[in-house]
This record gives C-alpha cells, sequence and structure tokens, in this order.
C-alpha cells in the first residue's frame, strides 16, 4: 500500500480509462484543442476579472471573535456582488484576514457558453483497447493497456454519456475541498494554477473514511454525496474537518493507517488499496470515477512564494 501518482495519458488512452466497466482515476496530459474554453482567457493574466453576472455565493472564512474573547476564523456562505470579488482575488489578502471561494457554484447565465462540456466527453463512438499509444511517459501496447485498466478484450459498445451538472471553483491559494464521494463520474479541469488531488477507491474509502468522519458519512449519502458542501463539512473546528485532513499527511503516515483498513480481498485487489495522486498545472484535468473518495487542494506552484494564486476550475459531472 502506497500513495502513487495517477497515471498521465494523451486524450486517445484517456477515453480508453473512463469508459472502462471498473475505471480508475487518470490525468489527461494536456489541453487538446477539443478542450480548450472560452473562460481560459479570462485567467491569462495574475489578476483576472471575471464577466459581469448577478450576486453569486461564496465560500468564506474570516475572522469571527468567539467567547472566550479571542477570534477564530469561521465559515460562512456570504452572497457578493461579482465586483468585490474581482477586488479580493487582485488584492490578494493575507488568508487568516479573508478567503473567498467560489465553490460548487452552478454558473450563472450569462457564464454558459464560456464552459461548453468537451465534445469527446459527450458524443458517441467505439473505444478501441488496441493499443496505449495515448500514454504520456509509459511504454506502448497492449501489455500496458492491461496493466492500466485492467486485462479485457475488444471494444466498448457506442453510447451517448449523460451530462449532468457542471460547477465552477475559483480562490486564492490555498483553496481546500475535505474527503467527499460523488454519486456520478466527475472530469475536472484545471483552469489556472495547479490543484493537488487525493483519491481513495470506495471499497477502502468507506472502511477508513467513512469511520474516520463518522456519522457525517451516512448525511452525505442521504443528501447527495458530491452535493455536501455544508458548515458541518466545511467548519475549521469541527470533528470531521479535523479527520478529513488526515489524507493530506506524511506518505508514510497515510500508509499507516492504510495498513490498518485494508483488505485484500476479491472485491478489490492490491492496487485498490492505494491512495491515488493526481497534481493537475494549468490545462489538464483529472477524471474521477462515481464513488471514489477525494480531496482536493488548490496549492502554490512555488511554495517559497508569500503572494497568494488564482486558482480556478471547472467540473462536469457525467453517467
Amino acid at each position: 500500500m502506497a500513495v502513487v501518482r495517477a497515471p498521465s495519458l494523451h486524450l486517445s488512452s484517456f477515453l480508453q480509462c473512463i469508459s472502462h466497466p471498473r475505471p480508475r482515476p487518470a490525468v489527461l496530459a494536456s489541453c487538446s484543442t477539443e478542450t480548450i474554453l472560452p473562460a481560459q482567457s479570462w485567467f491569462l493574466t495574475p489578476q483576472p476579472e471575471l464577466p459581469p453576472c448577478p450576486p453569486l455565493q461564496f465560500e468564506s472564512y474570516s475572522p469571527q471573535p468567539d467567547s472566550s474573547g479571542s477570534s477564530r476564523l469561521t465559515f460562512t456562505q456570504p452572497t457578493l456582488p461579482i465586483e468585490f470579488f474581482n477586488a479580493y482575488l487582485k488584492l490578494k489578502p493575507p488568508a487568516d484576514v479573508l478567503s473567498l471561494y467560489l465553490a460548487q457554484t452552478a454558473l450563472p447565465d450569462s457564464w454558459e457558453s464560456s464552459f461548453p462540456a468537451p465534445s469527446w466527453l459527450e458524443r458517441e463512438g467505439d473505444v478501441d483497447l488496441g493499443g496505449t499509444s495515448g500514454v504520456a511517459g509509459r511504454g506502448e501496447g497492449k501489455e500496458a493497456s492491461d496493466d492500466l485498466l485492467g486485462s479485457t478484450s475488444g471494444g466498448f459498445p457506442s453510447s451517448r454519456r449523460r451530462i449532468g451538472r457542471k460547477s465552477v471553483w475559483i480562490g486564492l491559494t490555498e483553496t481546500n475541498t475535505p474527503l467527499h464521494c460523488d454519486p456520478e463520474h466527475n472530469f475536472l479541469l484545471q483552469l489556472a494554477g495547479r490543484k493537488v488531488v487525493r483519491l481513495v477507491s470506495p471499497s477502502l474509502g468507506e472502511r477508513w473514511i467513512g469511520r474516520a468522519v463518522g456519522g457525517i458519512s451516512s448525511q452525505r449519502k442521504a443528501r447527495g454525496m458530491g452535493q455536501l458542501r455544508g458548515e458541518e463539512m466545511m467548519d475549521l473546528a469541527s470533528p470531521e474537518y479535523e479527520k478529513s485532513q488526515r489524507i493530506w499527511e506524511s506518505e508514510d503516515a497515510v500508509e499507516a493507517i492504510l495498513s490498518l483498513h485494508a483488505e485484500n480481498d476479491d472485491r478489490s485487489g492490491k492496487q485498490q488499496q492505494d491512495v491515488i495522486e493526481a497534481v493537475l498545472d494549468q490545462g489538464m484535468g483529472l477524471f474521477i470515477p462515481r464513488g471514489w473518495w477525494h480531496a482536493v487542494k488548490g496549492v502554490a506552484k512555488d511554495p517559497t512564494s508569500q503572494e497568494r494564486e488564482v486558482n480556478a476550475s471547472v467540473n462536469w459531472w457525467f453517467s
């Protein structure tokens, strides 16, 4: 058991991966011409200005007095004008003064045309598993394909995927989405900055993460796991938030936790016991299979820099 990197693929092999009956997470190595979105032009400068739209709901951490008279960062969800958020992105205040995150936000009508789903995500077509010329940085041929996707033969029948909700995620480093899992497949495209994602298989997640967050996990299932970003999930002082951050401990610490909960049985197998890590830079994408537990951080490309960086992505849920 280990923390391992998600395979980095070119588009042809990436499509094979997301069409597999038992898919695993995979990184789309670079942005093809069909993945470039009009919205990417918003983030060509260090101080982007988002287009006009009605007021939006944000996630906010700001200092608030507590009962002892001192202050702590408190989670709220204010509705604010986009002009205020644009000023925030330009001023880049310290995180302990103010953090705003446009998180899992439904697009305003005026933004819809800037975030079209990639055509390859929804179009019909047979998937040919005859080779892996699209595997970035790996050997070619059927042997590599079997190692990545699981042994199979032939193609998969033509079908049109159903594209569901899409959401934007825009803020200043360090952004944070605690551990959760989604009821649908997820394609996450990085528009600006860098994100790090750690993922755990459904079977291991239920044993380890489900126990770590206690009763909250049953609430997630009842309300829709991918839609829960309420106060109980985001409050820095909550037991759930504290426990969910264990996924970001050192690799040795994570491996020690994994060893307590791993069960090598016929349902999972050795590979399913790993924590998978993906690092996404601008123009890269990540496929997150349905039910895989994952935590996401927007991090600075230069860890020594004192200035916060703009971090932006969009995702589409699909089945």
